[in-house]
Parts: structure tokens; sequence; C-alpha cells
């Protein structure tokens, strides 16, 4: 019980409260109510995220022994594959669930690795480039996973509290794709992609042309698809009102040249937008 920073919180309130009691403190009963309050809820959280995680924690952390002894080898160790080719099906089985759990069609982010490989070639991005880009799309969002799904879901204003967590999702992403991906440009990505041009995206405030071009493809077309969505909360955007949020954040959010390469390629090829879920577009 010693090492758990929750189970001395509420042990230093229970000091507290009779202190209170003894007259010691003026007004401090209605303080203690609210810090248990607020530790119950974390081990609630704690709980349920011990759920989704304890199973991918513990095969990563025996592949991980596995990966030590391995490198010190010239070849490639058997051991060290099987443990990736897992992960690999866990992180798989993550993504898809992450699109669920957030109300989107499973299919939402090959939406938008189709039509940001669309754009990104238009905009002149190297083969590389463009491999990266797919993976950031097919990738940013896995450590949403970890994230409560009331949360995701809710249809009034987050909390300060609630908003924390959502901006740790890029930092669980990169995390998450450390063993399978030793690129650190790509890493860089999925860290990245919810900084906005303005600074005030997350987690680091990058902004302008700091972030490279495929995060800020990435940005506008990833806005976009969820716009185009039918969610929980709301009813998906039309063709019109969704382009005109873009150029509503653009400058803001949102590169101004992206906006428009992207809104022009809509229009000189509008069969682009049947990708954003077809047949349940307004």
């Amino acid at each position: 019980q010693i090492n758990n920073p929750l189970a001395v919180v509420l042990s230093s309130v229970s000091i507290m409260r009779q202190f209170a009691k003894d007259g010691l403190f003026d007004g401090i009963e209605t303080k203690c109510e609210s810090i248990e309050v607020a530790v119950l809820e974390s081990e609630e959280a704690l709980k349920k995220l011990s759920t989704i995680v304890e199973p991918a924690v513990s095969e990563y952390a025996d592949g991980i022994g596995m990966i030590n002894v391995a490198e010190s080898f010239s070849d490639p160790s058997p051991k060290q594959g099987e443990f990736l080719e897992k992960y690999d099906q866990l992180l798989q089985r993550m993504r898809q669930d992450a699109d669920l759990k957030s109300g989107y069609e499973v299919s939402r982010t090959e939406s938008i690795a189709d039509i940001g490989s669309i754009l990104g070639e238009r905009m002149g991005l190297s083969e590389e480039q463009l491999e990266d880009l797919r993976m950031l799309c097919l990738w940013h969002d896995v450590g949403v996973e970890a994230i409560d799904e009331k949360i995701l879901r809710k249809p009034t204003e987050l909390t300060d509290r609630e908003m924390m967590n959502i901006k740790e999702h890029p930092k669980i992403s990169e995390a998450l794709l450390k063993p399978l991906h030793k690129k650190k440009s790509f890493l860089d990505l999925i860290r990245h992609h919810h900084e906005d041009m303005n600074g005030e995206g997350y987690p680091d405030k990058m902004s302008g042309l700091s972030l490279p071009l495929s995060i800020r493809i990435h940005r506008v077309v990833e806005a976009y698809v969820a716009m185009r969505s039918q969610r929980p909360f709301r009813a998906a955007m039309t063709l019109q009102e969704a382009q005109d949020e873009l150029l509503r954040c653009s400058g803001l959010q949102f590169d101004p040249a992206v906006v428009k390469q992207f809104i022009d390629l809509l229009r000189e090829r509008p069969e682009i937008n049947e990708l954003c879920f077809p047949d349940k577009l307004p």
C-alpha cells in the first residue's frame, strides 16, 4: 500500500479529516470530499486502463527480453521475430478497436490513407514520404485505445481533465509503435499529428512550416473525413459544410496551401469524396 500513491493520498485525507473533527482546520471537510472523489475516479480509470493494457505490457515486457538477447547475435533471432509478429497483431487489433471506440467506421483510417496519398502525390511528396504519410494515416490513433470510451463519445464539452487525457494519445501512439518502427522521422510524424499551424496544437506546440508537409496534409484530410463521418453525438457534415469549416480554420489549425489544394482536388475529382464511407454521405 505504501508504494501506491493513491493509497497515500487517501491516508492523508483520513488524517486531515481527523484534524478537522478536532477543530484544527477550518473548512477542510469539503476539500477532503473533493479529493476523495477525484482519487476514486482515478482508481476506476486505472483499473479500466489496466484491463486494456496489461496483456500488451506483459507480452511487450517478454518481448523486450527477447530483443535484448537477440541483439547480442549478429543474425536476427527467431524469438525476436516471433514477438514482433505477435506485437504487430496486437497493434492491428488496437488500431481497429480505437476507431470503433471513437464511434467511427473501422475503415476510417484506410479512407484517410487513400485520400491522403492522392493529395500527397499531388503536392509533390517523394515515394518515401508518401509511404510515411500512408503509415501515419493508418496508425496515428492507435493510442486512443488507452482513453476512456465515455470521453471519446461525450456529446458535451470536455472538462480540462478529460482534455488532458485526450492530449496524451499521440505520445501513447508513438510509444506503442516504437518496437516495430525504428525510423525516427516516422515516429515524429505520429507524435506531432495534432500540432496546429498557429502553435496551439499538442503535444509540443510546433507551428507553421516547422511541421513536415506530411503532417499538414494529414491534418486536413483527417479532419475532413471526421467531419464527413456520422458520429454517435452528431450527424455527418455535408460536403459544403466540411469545406467551409476547413476554410474557416485555414491558417489556424490547417495550412492554407494544403486546404486550397485539397478543395481544388475535390472539385476536380469528386469521386475522391466517395472514399469517405460511401453510401453514408449527405
